[in-house]
């Protein structure tokens, strides 16, 4: 849209000899006129180049509730004030962080590799293993639902899958299907005082002697 809200049509055709131009029209008039050749380059970039291929915008710190399914197992997880897990429902046990931390990122840093196609039928995911799929993902993040399910395997690193409800069919990487297909019991934390280690300022050693030493971490997370 031009200025005022006004439509604005620019015919673009071929390049110059030397490359570094584009023939161009102005829609209505009869002038023809030349631009750079980006101008041209950037009109033919496929659609689907142009769409965002984070999978899902969300940081690591941001997923506070998991809940996976998959052939083998199922479980749900919820992060507390303190960052730290626990089971959600049954025995509510404390579960090791660093594997939850580790989904998280997956999910954070997880990108689209290709976009299949739009408007898919409700019925066709079926044909691509994703009414029944291999992993069943769900999470949320500043207090917004999500999900992801993974399908069939196209090869060893590519996946069919769809995000949330949308009716687009993609192909992502198998890294959440490896890091998110871990057993409950493999997770019980087993540390009998689980800390958030992002978040300690100090620790206090005292000895037998009575002799004590106060660490401290520096600027740069080291101790």
């Amino acid at each position: 849209m031009g200025n005022g809200g006004r439509r604005e049509i620019l015919w673009i055709g071929r390049a110059n000899p030397g490359g570094t131009s584009a023939y161009v029209r102005r829609g209505g008039e009869d002038q023809v006129v030349m631009v750079e050749k980006g101008v041209r380059d950037a009109a033919l970039t496929e659609y689907h180049a142009l769409r965002i291929y984070d999978l899902f915008a969300v940081e690591t710190e941001e997923v506070d509730r998991l809940a996976v399914r998959w052939s083998g197992d199922a479980w749900a997880a919820v992060k507390d004030s303190l960052g730290l897990w626990r089971e959600e429902g049954g025995q509510e046990r404390r579960l090791q962080r660093r594997l939850l931390k580790t989904i998280a990122y997956d999910i954070a840093s997880a990108r689209v590799r290709r976009y299949l196609a739009d408007g898919v039928p409700e019925a066709d995911f079926a044909g691509y293993g994703l009414h029944e799929p291999l992993l069943d993902l769900r999470f949320s993040a500043r207090g917004e639902d999500r999900r992801l399910r993974l399908g069939n395997e196209i090869d060893p690193d590519e996946h069919y899958a769809r995000r949330d409800e949308n009716s687009t069919l993609l192909v992502v990487t198998s890294q959440l299907l490896q890091s998110a297909e871990l057993p409950l019991e493999e997770m019980i934390e087993t540390n009998p005082v689980p800390l958030n280690y992002d978040r300690l300022d100090s620790v206090q050693i005292t000895w037998h002697s009575g002799e004590q030493v106060t660490c401290l971490p520096g600027p740069r997370g080291e101790w």
